[in-house]
């Protein structure tokens, strides 16, 4: 089921995010369009997060790892979340993002945040379980070495 959206430039409806980009500027670069959306959806971070969902589907190719941050943060930077476990969610969302960018520091970070938020909750383990994980990669990233290849 998808999420009601309120009036943009004129246009209500379902959500759908093609037809959003065209509605709020036809001669915009994709990035100009989704800084707008995070302005326009700044207090509301899951109809953020189902742009970055899109985004994090779609073939490499089509995928825009900028967009995806634009939106991420803006979700991250929320101040309207319903409660703790939602706020938790988004957190833990954002700290994928940033791995997905490249940063697993800051990915590790993010998802610490997110445990005591989602400390009583069914998605604690997977919190847990995420920034294990994080911790791993981090630790090996930093003994990973190139080798030079002899011609």
């Amino acid at each position: 089921m998808q999420e009601e959206i309120p009036e943009v430039d004129g246009y209500y409806g379902k959500f759908d995010h093609n037809l959003l980009l065209e509605k709020l500027n036809k001669n915009a670069d994709i990035l100009t369009c989704y800084n707008q959306i995070a302005k326009v959806f700044a207090k509301q971070p899951n109809i953020l997060l189902s742009f970055v969902a899109k985004e994090m589907n779609a073939p490499i190719n089509n995928s825009s790892p900028e967009a995806i941050y634009i939106l991420g943060k803006a979700a991250y930077e929320s101040n309207s979340f319903k409660n703790d476990t939602e706020k938790g969610k988004v957190f833990l969302t954002y700290a994928r993002i940033l791995y997905y960018c490249g940063r697993v520091d800051l990915a590790l970070t993010v998802a610490k945040q997110a445990l005591p938020l989602l400390k009583k909750t069914k998605q604690f383990d997977n919190a847990l379980t995420t920034v294990k994980y994080y911790q791993k990669i981090l630790k090996l990233s930093k003994n990973i070495t190139l080798t030079s290849k002899k011609k």
